[in-house]
């Protein structure tokens, strides 16, 4: 089990909840979250360390031990329904989950859990930012113009992101150039992309360029997005700004496999200000996500000023860490600026892997 995994299990717990309530394992858990955190916090971690290992030191140096008399003196909705009936087969398979995470943790030593914090930079999803240009224009050889739609996809794992005006600007620049072929500005265009993301580290993924000749634009589908829509839900939304902690999953129910799909994602760019609107899917297996609080959730993007490429990826890492899903998919299709939308997924499962095919409101 690696670092993300038991941030999320710790943040995930049900029977044990109670836990995280005491003083050594909140500062442990504190711990795990800066350790996860992205970009990751030097100060912060070692800040975290020293507290968790001061609050331990009142009581042992050994966190095994703490954790192990800790899990046993708990009182759990278990030990409550074991007093007056048999446990609920779901109760005792939650139970049983539970007890042999919080085992595998009373076996890691404090050098284990710093160790990983190494490997803590490693994503815990992979993925891309799938990109349509619609305004795309170049001369041939003889002076004519000519136009394409063009499909370009962005590995995730790039240090450089691309941001949208300067590819509007970088796109136009084509207008007045003459290329040989189409094939020759699909060269051009993957070679200066990649060359950016990759600027200043050592070029893995390349970037994916594909062209599409306007005898082929009417072959183009729209779609709508597939899944069960959030936006039936009469919610009261009160918070304009990221709130994860309205997220949960109930790990006391069975596990489901579902897509959730919203329109009401909105935030603001980085840069401009400007309104982003948007449409999110969520495709999981695992404890059945709060429909509510996921909705809540979405919404409590509005006013947040952030590129749609970390909008996804702050999404992912909320509801892995807040819900614990087994496999988890976030995608989002953000209506065109400028001549171009973007579209980033996130994924731990590529079966989950989402096309780049266009909504009608784009």
């Amino acid at each position: 089990m690696n670092l993300t995994e038991w941030n999320a299990r710790l943040h995930g717990l049900v029977i044990f909840r109670a836990l995280l309530d005491d003083d050594v394992i909140a500062k442990f858990v504190d711990l795990t979250d800066r350790m996860a955190a992205a970009p990751q916090n030097t100060g912060a971690v070692c800040d975290a360390a020293a507290s968790f290992e001061a609050a331990l030191f009142e009581h042992t140096t050994n966190f095994g031990e703490y954790l192990s008399a800790a899990v046993l003196e708990a009182e759990t909705v278990c030990v409550r329904q074991a007093a007056v009936s048999e446990v609920p087969p779901v109760l005792q398979t939650a139970l049983d989950n539970e007890l042999d995470f919080l085992r595998q943790l009373c076996s890691l030593t404090l050098d284990e859990l710093l160790d990983a914090a190494g490997a803590a930079d490693k994503l815990p999803f992979f993925g891309a930012d799938l990109w349509t240009a619609y305004e795309v224009s170049w001369l041939n050889l003889r002076g004519k113009p000519q136009v394409a739609l063009a499909h370009i996809t962005v590995p995730c794992e790039t240090p450089n992101i691309v941001e949208s005006k300067s590819f509007k600007l970088y796109l136009g620049s084509f207008s007045g150039t003459r290329f040989a072929s189409a094939d020759e500005v699909r060269a051009r265009i993957r070679t200066d992309v990649s060359e950016a993301v990759w600027r200043g580290s050592t070029p893995g993924t390349s970037v994916g360029v594909k062209l599409i000749a306007p005898e082929a634009f009417d072959l183009q589908p729209l779609q709508e997005l597939s899944g069960l829509s959030l936006d039936r839900l009469d919610v009261e939304c009160s918070h304009y700004q990221p709130a994860p902690e309205l997220l949960s999953a109930d790990a006391t129910q069975a596990p489901v496999t579902e897509t959730l799909t919203s329109h009401l994602l909105k935030s603001n760019c980085l840069v401009t200000g400007q309104p982003d609107w948007g449409s999110v899917q969520i495709s999981y297996s695992g404890a059945p996500i709060d429909q509510a609080g996921l909705l809540r959730y979405i919404v409590s993007f509005r006013n947040h000023n952030e590129f749609h490429e970390q909008c996804v990826e702050r999404m992912f890492r909320d509801l892995l860490a807040r819900c614990a899903p087994d496999q988890l998919s976030v995608s989002a299709r953000y209506t065109r600026r400028g001549g171009l939308d973007i579209n980033p997924w996130r994924g731990n499962a590529a079966q989950l892997a989402v096309p780049n095919r266009r909504l009608l409101r784009q």
